[in-house]
């Protein structure tokens, strides 16, 4: 019984398809960026740093959109390197917004657009990175997953960096630059400011080079399939112990 419970289980939960993964621009990346978690490369104490994804870049995304589960960056290959820090005040918001790559305004409350939502709460945030030029293995999950439905608009990430790195640090311990795309008319670009009060600052063709991992809603049949598999496991466990009782 056990065996062919665990084995439905399993099925069923590959057949969920968690693990989907969207890497956005798909041009080849020819610049690196320090913003918006390396402050401390500039100098500075707080950024403010919105980027677009364009509705073209999530087409293999379920028709009536899914659920994006995690951020992945990677370390630029020419000036990247290793590093492992915990920044101390940082807030990730996304939203939906009519502006597309490089349109954004410089004025940020402009490229702000329906279903804003805060995706990873204002407070530490822990980054890592090998300095690998192929893996994406600067990971950054999401601690309110966001249901993003390109039928709606172009997705945007925007970020807080409220304070920086306080010194002394070592330099493993100072974010470093990771792989971007500055390529006109691709999928991405960006506005930033170097201050994270400041209410508008720059834009800029480029944007860092993201991996989305994304989670599809299951269809109702695949929740009632797991859900009779963990209550029949559930109640097998029940009825033994009430046997041996």
């Amino acid at each position: 019984m056990k065996l062919r419970l665990s084995i439905l289980l399993f099925v069923l939960w590959h057949s969920l398809g968690w693990s989907a993964q969207i890497q956005v621009p798909t041009s080849v990346p020819n610049t690196d960026s320090l913003l918006p978690f390396a402050l401390e490369q500039f100098n500075i104490q707080s950024c403010r740093f919105q980027q677009v994804y364009g509705t073209s870049a999530f087409s293999t995304l379920s028709p009536g959109g899914q659920y994006i589960t995690e951020l992945r960056f990677r370390a630029d290959p020419g000036t990247g390197r290793g590093f492992e820090t915990v920044l101390p005040d940082v807030q990730i918001n996304f939203s939906v917004t009519a502006r597309g790559p490089d349109t954004l305004s410089t004025t940020f409350a402009e490229n702000i657009g329906m279903n804003e939502q805060t995706v990873v709460g204002r407070g530490p945030l822990s980054l890592s990175t090998l300095g690998s030029p192929v893996s994406f293995d600067l990971r950054i999950v999401l601690t309110t997953p966001y249901f993003y439905d390109p039928a709606l608009g172009h997705l945007l990430m925007d970020v807080r960096n409220y304070r920086a790195l306080p010194p002394p640090h070592h330099e493993t311990m100072r974010a470093g630059p990771l792989d971007a795309a500055n390529v006109l008319g691709d999928t991405v670009s960006y506005a930033a400011a170097l201050d994270v009060a400041a209410p508008s600052g720059f834009a800029n063709s480029a944007g860092l080079v993201t991996l989305f991992v994304t989670q599809p809603i299951p269809e109702p049949s695949t929740w009632a399939l797991l859900a009779t598999a963990l209550v029949m496991s559930g109640g097998g466990r029940w009825l033994r112990r009430r046997g041996n009782g």
